[in-house]
């Protein structure tokens, strides 16, 4: 069980109600990273009891998505940096990953990627199954840290050539 990696929209819903939505995607989206901590310092523990940046990937559509084979990556010239584990994600779902460097797939426990992020801000994107399409990003870097950074989920997917 992973009490604290899932969580339903409804709280989703009452964030993004109180906030001004200022862009529109061209299109629909199937993933999008909703939230991020960089710099966590008392946030959320993970399983070890630190205090690891965290990642939140949202599902904002009507149909489950099979994150096997998404990835996530602070490197724009890596998009399949880290890859996620077969994990269903939900209509309205959300599901945490710790960016602490750890690399732990295992979905049966709390994810980790093999990258933190820095408080300076970086690039930071999630990345379809084809390893080169981006489906939401912040480039070329996020904001600074701030405690907790609330994202407004409205990008659009960017074909981005992989190259190494």
């Amino acid at each position: 069980m992973r009490p604290i990696t899932r969580y339903s929209g409804a709280a989703l819903y009452l964030a993004l109600a109180c906030t001004t939505i200022t862009s529109v995607p061209l299109r629909a989206q199937s993933l999008v990273i909703q939230e991020f901590m960089a710099s966590n310092q008392d946030t959320i523990n993970d399983e070890d009891g630190d205090n690891e940046d965290w990642i939140e990937i949202f599902n904002p559509g009507g149909a489950a998505i099979n994150l096997d084979g998404w990835f996530l990556t602070d490197d724009a010239a890596t998009l399949n940096k880290w890859a996620f584990p077969g994990i269903i994600l939900s209509p309205g779902e959300q599901l945490l990953v710790f960016a602490s460097n750890k690399n732990r797939n295992d979905p049966a426990s709390e994810l980790h990627t093999n990258f933190k992020l820095t408080s300076q801000g970086e690039y930071l994107a999630l990345v379809r199954p084809d390893g080169s399409t981006v489906e939401h990003h912040y480039a070329p870097t996020f904001p600074l840290a701030k405690p907790a950074h609330n994202i407004d989920a409205m990008t659009t997917s960017t074909p981005i050539r992989n190259q190494q």
